[in-house]
């Protein structure tokens, strides 16, 4: 009987150790599997290109399963495709536009977005430039949806654009400005009013007032890290804009440049030191206001005062800094009961 008993218990132990081994393999196998995994990348994450034109992204790393993924809609502006050898993503631009889509590897299922902007044809007679080549002057092509000036010859040179230049322009739709830009002047793109977005350069040091005035459709643009003043009327009634980032080195911020627009939320960067008159006035969502600096910017009477009453405003300033705001000037005194301190 204890001979039975030893054989059974020596006959189970070696399944166990057996079945052991092969779990303890598999799960090798599956781990050296894993580790021989690429990783996903692409050459660039941003493409832009002209209508009618063709551009290929090469994927840099991956595992030669991939799949892409677009709307329905997107397929308009541009169709994309993986080249035979499962290297490049093929790009066609068929119209103006902006579209994103996804390129997917399959075993790792990691998924990289592809913005691609789509510019219009521009042709020298579609603009006026100044001698040196270095002004955007005017712009006469009254046809242009989209327009990347970084990728047009003979704009990619412009450091400074005059006043007035897209002023009422009845098309645009979207505009990504030079690289080497330092300078817009007053009203560039006054009254644009199918203008959906633009794309600022850092190196934008001077932004003229009434930049975007009245570009009621204007969802999104950029206020250049480069700019230490932001000019009256800079986003006037831009109601579709619900985010505004003040650059930190912001020291001045002139009447009414924010007001009418649909922001929810306002942080003013540490280095403000002065607000001009109405400079959030009816901005009917505005519910926040952020202050950063310990030392309370000079203010006017009318500088926070949105001249609505629903929904609630709070103006939050830094902790135990309370006090120091409220005796700072009687424009501030006025703003006591809205003031409160932040947490942090």
């Amino acid at each position: 009987m204890k001979k039975i008993l030893l054989t059974i218990l020596v006959g189970t132990s070696l399944v166990f150790t057996q079945c052991n081994k092969e779990d303890t393999t598999d799960t090798t196998k599956k781990e050296e599997k894993e580790l021989t995994l690429k990783d996903f990348s692409l050459s660039q994450n941003e493409l832009s290109l002209i209508r009618e034109t063709e551009q290929k992204v090469a994927i840099t790393s991956g595992n030669e399963q991939y799949k892409l993924e677009q709307s329905e809609e997107s397929k308009n502006i541009a169709q994309v495709s993986l080249s035979d050898n499962k290297k490049e993503i093929v790009i066609k631009a068929l119209t103006e536009g902006k579209i994103t889509i996804k390129a997917i590897d399959i075993p790792t299922k990691k998924e990289i977005l592809l913005n691609i902007f789509v510019s219009s044809k521009v042709t020298p007679e579609d603009y006026e430039l100044s001698q040196d080549k270095k002004t955007l002057v005017r712009w006469k092509g009254e046809n242009i949806k989209s327009l990347d000036m970084n990728i047009i010859e003979g704009l990619k040179e412009v450091t400074k654009i005059e006043k007035d230049a897209f002023r009422d322009h009845e098309n645009l739709e979207h505009v990504i400005l030079p690289k080497e830009l330092t300078f817009i002047g007053d009203r560039v793109f006054y009254r644009c009013e199918k203008l959906i977005d633009a794309e600022i350069p850092d190196s934008v040091t001077s932004l003229g007032g009434a930049s975007f005035s009245g570009c009621k459709n204007l969802e999104k643009v950029n206020l250049p890290k480069g700019i230490t003043f932001i000019d009256a009327v800079t986003l006037y009634n831009c109601a579709k804009i619900t985010e505004i980032t003040i650059p930190e080195g912001v020291t001045e911020i002139d009447w009414s440049a924010f007001a009418g627009t649909g922001i929810k939320e306002l942080v003013f960067p540490s280095s403000i030191q002065k607000l001009g008159d109405r400079v959030i006035q009816f901005c009917k969502q505005l519910e926040k206001i952020v202050f950063k600096s310990d030392t309370p910017p000079t203010i006017k009477y009318s500088s926070l005062r949105r001249a609505v009453e629903e929904p609630p405003l709070k103006i939050y300033v830094p902790k135990g800094k309370k006090q120091t705001y409220i005796n700072s000037s009687e424009e501030w005194k006025d703003l006591e009961e809205l003031i409160v301190e932040s947490n942090s």
